[in-house]
């Protein structure tokens, strides 16, 4: 049987995902199907962390200010 992730783990994974393809392909040319990849996630769990790619920027830049970046 497949071991089940917790909520807070998948967002960890997406917000880290994010991070990683919007520093090397920027923000305009990730897409939500990259990150759902980047994090080993499927395009309905990204959409039920996030609305859309200015969620997960907004996570990472918050991160990075309180010095708490996954």
């Amino acid at each position: 049987m497949g071991r089940r992730i917790s909520a807070e783990r998948h967002l960890i994974d997406l917000v880290r995902a994010a991070a990683d393809v919007m520093s090397h392909e920027g923000f305009d040319r990730a897409t939500t199907r990259r990150v759902a990849e980047a994090a080993g996630a499927s395009q309905a769990a990204f959409h039920s962390a996030f609305r859309d790619m200015q969620e997960p920027l907004v996570a990472v830049a918050e991160a990075n200010a309180d010095g708490s970046a996954p």
